[in-house]
C-alpha cells in the first residue's frame, strides 16, 4: 500500500500545512477520505496514524492533516513545541486550510488515483464541527462524517472572562495530558465574535445536503453525546450512532502503536464510518 507522509500542501505565516497520504493498491478511481484532527490534537496522535488500513483494505484512500498552527512540527510530531503558533490559531485560518486541502485533493486526484467526485470529510471533535461547517459551504463535498463532533465553537470558552481576555491578550488552557499551560491569544475569540454567522454549527448543519454521519460515544468525558443530539435536531437526514460505552477518544488513547490493540468502540467508528462512505 503506497504511503506518503508529510507532505506539505500549503505554506500559512511560515508554518507547514501538511498532510499523510494512504492509498489501496488498485490502480482504479476510488473515493478519498479527509480526516481533521481537533483541539489539542494533530495529525500522529493516538490511534490516527494507524487507522488507515481499515479504509484502503476496502477501496478507500486517507488523507490526514495537521494543521498549520496546532503547536506540533515536523521536528517534534506528537510535541507541543511551538505554542506561540498555537496561540495564534483560530477557527476561520482552520477551515481555510481544510479549503487548501480539499483543493489539493482535486488537484493531484489523477495523480494518487482518487476520484475526485468522491470526498469524504471527517472530522473529530472540534474538527468534527470544522467538518460540518466546511461541508455546508463546498459542495464538492460528497459525504460528511463528525466523531464526537462539539456543537459550539465557544463553549468551552463560555466562563472565561472575555474582557480579562481581550485585556491581557491570551489565556492559558490546561493540557491534561502534558500538564502544559497552552496559550490562546484574543484572536481566537475575536474570530469567533467576528464570524458569529459563519461560524454557527447549529446553522450551518441545515443546508447540509449531502449525506451526513455523527458517531459519538455516550461516555464522552470531554464533548457530551448532546452536542451530536442538538447537530441532529437540525438536519434529521443525517444517521446518527451512539456508542453506550465508548469516551471521547473511543477508548483509545496516546501514546499508541502499530502493533496495540483498536478496542471495540473505535473499531465500531471505523468500520461504521467505511460502510458509510461505501453505501
Amino acid at each position: 500500500m503506497p504511503i506518503s507522509k508529510n507532505i506539505t500542501v500549503d505554506i500559512f505565516a511560515e508554518k507547514s500545512l501538511t498532510v499523510d497520504v494512504f492509498t489501496p493498491n488498485q490502480k482504479v478511481n476510488f473515493p478519498v477520505a479527509v480526516f481533521l484532527h481537533g483541539f489539542k490534537g494533530f495529525k500522529d496522535w493516538g490511534f490516527f496514524p494507524f487507522m488507515h488500513g481499515v479504509f484502503t483494505s476496502e477501496g478507500i484512500a486517507l488523507v490526514t492533516v495537521n494543521f498549520s498552527h496546532n503547536g506540533v512540527n515536523e521536528h517534534h510530531p506528537t510535541d507541543f513545541v511551538d505554542l506561540d503558533a498555537f496561540s495564534q490559531n483560530t477557527i476561520s485560518q482552520e477551515l481555510v486550510e481544510t479549503k487548501s486541502v480539499i483543493e489539493w485533493v482535486i488537484q493531484f486526484a489523477s495523480e494518487y488515483g482518487w476520484d475526485p467526485g468522491a470526498i469524504t470529510l471527517i472530522g473529530h471533535s472540534r474538527g468534527g464541527g470544522e467538518a460540518l461547517v466546511y461541508a455546508s459551504n463546498d459542495a464538492r463535498i460528497n459525504k460528511v462524517v463528525a466523531w464526537a463532533p462539539i456543537s459550539d465553537f465557544g463553549l468551552a470558552f463560555k466562563d472565561i472572562g472575555k474582557e480579562k481576555w481581550k485585556t491581557e491578550g491570551q489565556i492559558f488552557v490546561p493540557n491534561a495530558r502534558t500538564q502544559q499551560k497552552m496559550p490562546m491569544k484574543y484572536a481566537f475569540w475575536d474570530d469567533l465574535e467576528t464570524n458569529h454567522q459563519s461560524l454557527n454549527i447549529l446553522e450551518a448543519v441545515p443546508y447540509i445536503e449531502m449525506p451526513m454521519m455523527l458517531l459519538h460515544g455516550e461516555k464522552d468525558e470531554s464533548v457530551s453525546v448532546e452536542h451530536s443530539n442538538k447537530i441532529y435536531a437540525q438536519c434529521l437526514h443525517a444517521v446518527l450512532i451512539t456508542l453506550p460505552e465508548a469516551t471521547h477518544t473511543f477508548n483509545a488513547g496516546h501514546p499508541f502503536s502499530e502493533s496495540s490493540k483498536f478496542p471495540i468502540q473505535l473499531q465500531d467508528v471505523l468500520v461504521n464510518t467505511v460502510e458509510f462512505i461505501l453505501d
